[in-house]
């Protein structure tokens, strides 16, 4: 949910989430969330909604979840839910940078993608700041 928030992918709805199962042993069952798919930054194309397929804690719009927000959708992992936000809001940038100077993607387009995601990045960080 995080990592589709920050890189701005507001179509993401609940059937883009799912779960592996397998048996361990022969009665204990080993259930994984699954590799993303479907992950695409909406903020690309302007003429796109800023709402979110799915509310981050009681809110749609995406340039105006906060950490509050993140708490009230973590139910009763709420701290952690705020802990991982805060986390990532201080990894993030850094991780983003290098990780995407080694895909070697020379192309107008994603390096305009790339500037959008940390202007969204940005964006939150500084809500997270000033409240």
């Amino acid at each position: 949910m995080i990592f589709n928030f920050l890189v701005g992918n507001n179509d993401a709805h609940g059937k883009n989430f799912s779960l592996l199962y397998r048996y361990v042993g022969t009665a204990s069952l080993d259930t994984r969330l699954a590799p993303l798919y479907d992950v695409v930054s909406t903020y690309y194309y302007p003429e796109l909604t800023r709402d979110m397929a799915m509310k981050i804690g009681g809110e749609y719009f995406s340039d105006r979840v906060s950490i509050a927000n993140f708490e009230q959708t973590g139910g009763r992992r709420r701290t952690r839910q705020a802990t991982c936000a805060k986390a990532v809001c201080r990894n993030w940038p850094k991780r983003f940078s290098r990780i995407w100077n080694k895909t070697g993607i020379e192309h107008p387009v994603a390096g305009a993608l790339a500037d959008q995601i940390r202007e969204h990045f940005d964006a939150f960080r500084n809500r997270i700041r000033n409240g």
